[in-house]
């Protein structure tokens, strides 16, 4: 594929970059040695890595110019969350910091994906923050919001929405960890709409009839219900939930610390409370319970599911992570000897896992090229494929168009072992297709070794 990766201040480093993603995204690995198709790849791959001429955050740079084209017109969703990644407790690796329980070493992404709201379509990454946990001071309160690292939860969203600048419109989607009073008011000054979990019961401006957020939403009626496809997670099966939904207006009131004083005293809220009916709970999973925070004018039932979907597709950063590290990429197995060259490669590796959503996100919207994906050579060798993993009847055969990134998709997700028989089947997901993606590479390879001339 060609990504387009320019500005790097040399155009030889923008393509070993570009040659790197596509190779992450192809072999699925984040070890160089395995990445190099020889010797001289492999020393061209460390150099690069190494290379001090540009940082990981020039790479991010490189990496979000992508953003104005394929944002252009849309109302896009700005999805962010924080990851650990550990080397375990007692790493080779120089420059680390401690995370998790304090014993492991190694440091954080915070990477912002931007989605189409009314399409799921994964556009790409919009920004991406790689830091490690600051140590704890006695007087950590007293700290300026600016000051502390939680303050990426609106840096991060002012950065993305600054790549994304020719949107119609963006929306920040964080889970509870983001439920920060600070950085809701600044997402209204930067023109930033949002929808948060909501983590603490929150007090409420004085007036209303409650002092806390649930003990008003208790009070609500009952809107309606929602039914809604689950994907499964660590803690959950996969199953469709029948949701209860509730609504209504809040003003949460300012926090008692002195380092809020300059915020408002309060800040109105469209609240969505969502509850899974105990009759959908699987066996003795926890149910659903969101409260979700938006600044989205909620005055019907269907807006209220709107903002419910917007929240549901907090997963795909899920995803995203899952493909980076232990179940596809292994990025905390990755053998570089520097903090510095580890967060470069995982950029890299952050963008070939963004590919494989590209990938899962491709069947609703058939009509997106095969070229956002894949470059000439590779679409070539997808649409010679694709007849040979048809089967007899109508099902069995590629529903969609060729040169369209679900034509490609469709391909890659038979390779990685998607049967597809049935319409009760669940559609590939981004493991399948980094499966795929690893298959798919090797008839590349073979593709390539046969079309040389015959020297003799």
């Amino acid at each position: 594929m060609d990504y387009g990766l320019q500005g790097l201040g040399d155009k030889r480093l923008d393509a070993i970059f570009t040659l790197l993603v596509q190779r992450a995204s192809d072999c699925g690995r984040l070890v160089v040695r395995q990445l190099a198709f020889g010797r001289r790849e492999e020393v061209k791959f460390g150099r690069f890595l190494g290379n001090t001429r540009f940082s990981f955050m020039d790479m991010v740079n490189s990496a979000v110019k992508l953003m104005g084209a394929a944002c252009a017109g849309r109302h896009v969703l700005l999805i962010e969350d924080t990851s650990e990644i550990s080397f375990g407790n007692a790493p080779f690796q120089q420059g680390l910091a401690m995370v998790g329980n304090g014993v492991e070493m190694g440091f954080y992404l915070h990477p912002v994906i931007a989605m189409d709201a009314d399409e799921h379509l994964c556009l790409g990454l919009a920004g991406l923050e790689v830091f490690k946990r600051a140590p704890r001071t006695q007087h950590r309160d007293k700290l300026a919001f600016e000051d502390k690292q939680s303050f990426r939860w609106l840096s991060s969203a002012r950065s993305a929405r600054s790549h994304c600048a020719t949107a119609r419109a963006h929306t920040v989607v964080t889970d509870r960890e983001g439920d920060i009073y600070e950085a809701l008011c600044g997402y209204g000054d930067s023109k930033l709409n949002f929808v948060v979990r909501c983590w603490h019961n929150r007090p409420l401006a004085e007036g209303l009839d409650a002092t806390a957020l649930r003990d008003l939403i208790n009070a609500w009626p009952l809107a309606g219900v929602h039914e809604c496809a689950l994907p499964r997670t660590d803690k959950r099966s996969a199953h469709t939930a029948r949701l209860e939904i509730k609504y209504g207006v809040a003003a949460l009131a300012r926090p008692t610390r002195s380092t809020t004083k300059h915020l408002p005293t309060s800040l109105p809220v469209y609240v969505v409370d969502v509850r899974e009916s105990a009759d959908t709970v699987v066996n003795s999973e926890q149910p659903i319970h969101w409260i979700l925070l938006t600044s989205h004018q909620v005055d019907s039932l269907d807006m209220a599911r709107q903002i419910t979907l917007y929240y549901a597709k907090r997963w795909t950063i899920e995803q995203v992570f899952r493909v980076l590290k232990s179940q596809g990429l292994h990025l905390q197995n990755a053998l570089q000897h520097t903090f510095e060259n580890l967060a470069k490669l995982a950029v890299v590796g952050l963008l070939a896992a963004v590919r494989v959503l590209q990938l899962v996100s491709a069947r609703n919207h058939p009509e997106a090229p095969m070229a956002m994906a894949f470059d000439e050579q590779q679409s070539k060798v997808i649409e010679m494929l694709s007849p040979a993993l048809e089967g007899k009847t109508l099902i069995q055969m590629n529903p969609h168009r060729p040169k369209t990134l679900a034509f490609a998709a469709w391909v890659v997700a038979r390779l990685g072992g998607w049967k597809g028989y049935s319409k009760s089947e669940r559609p590939p997901g981004p493991i399948t297709m980094w499966i795929g993606l690893q298959k798919l590479q090797e008839y590349l390879q073979a593709f390539e070794l046969f079309s040389k001339p015959d020297d003799t």
